[in-house]
């Protein structure tokens, strides 16, 4: 590094700033391309949360910094419900998106039972990736969204054609947006079709909150189903709060990041 200042000193003094820009836009050039490099190569990263470590698949450097923003943004959510988790509870990861919080619950304790649901098929694929990369046999991924009713619905693609990009959502607002048709259902409907009932939810779903919510309201309302973490938006967050409590929840607001903060309800 050091070399590397003292030749773009000299290229300043002897040929002028056009071409220190120039020899420093080559040399940011190949640092780029010699860590994109090492990512391919890598391929995959390792992130802790206190004594409990999970692998996720990285294909770029855009993968590379999702992860590592999801993973830092959301730590103190993640630690809390990971020291929530008991043994053979049976986990709902609603808009599971790559599987931070399955992945995470699933290495940790391999009582559980994770059912993890991403609509959203590129998500899906990583999603798959990464529990392999795992070793963990306690999940078992569901390919639809969970909402208030049961059928179709335009699912809104994420801004950044990325897989893990956490901005996709169902949307009635759909003009001027790219879509694509996802299967819905109640988690009411599914549990009474067969599913387990769950003990712990965690609902990310970019403002389609209530939808699931009121999907799950005989879910919800079994004493065995003890805890739900839900993220939501400022303008969403009280409307949901109300919901919980009215469902017999005690809530509290965990961390804050921009205008969007989880809410930890429990009985």
């Amino acid at each position: 590094m050091t070399s590397k200042i003292t030749r773009g000193l000299e290229i300043l003094r002897q040929q002028g700033l056009r071409d220190f820009i120039q020899e420093f836009r080559r040399y940011i050039s190949n640092v780029s391309v010699i860590e994109e490099l090492w990512i391919r190569i890598k391929r995959n990263q390792t992130f802790l949360i206190r004594s409990t470590s999970a692998k996720f698949k990285m294909k770029n450097s855009k993968m590379k910094e999702l992860n590592e923003w999801r993973y830092e943004s959301e730590y103190e959510v993640l630690d809390d419900f990971l020291n929530e988790v008991q043994d053979q509870d049976v986990i709902f990861d609603v808009g599971a998106n790559t599987g931070l919080y399955t992945c995470f619950a699933a290495v940790k304790n391999q009582s559980v039972n994770v059912v993890a649901f991403e609509p959203y098929q590129p998500n899906v694929e990583v999603l798959k990736k990464n529990i392999k990369l795992n070793s963990v046999e306690n999940v078992r991924i569901i390919d639809t969204a969970l909402s208030n009713t049961n059928g179709t619905a335009k699912f809104e693609v994420p801004g950044y054609d990325m897989p893990g990009y956490g901005t996709g959502s169902i949307s009635d607002n759909i003009e001027d947006t790219k879509t694509v048709n996802i299967q819905t259902s109640t988690g009411d409907d599914l549990i009474e079709e067969g599913l387990q009932q769950p003990n712990v939810l965690k609902i990310d779903v970019e403002g389609a909150e209530e939808r699931v919510l009121e999907g799950l309201l005989n879910t919800m309302a079994e004493e065995s189903c003890r805890l739900v973490y839900c993220e939501v938006h400022d303008d969403s967050g009280e409307s949901v709060d109300t919901f919980l409590t009215d469902c017999g929840f005690k809530t509290k607001k965990l961390s804050k990041r921009g205008n969007q903060h989880f809410i930890k309800a429990f009985k």
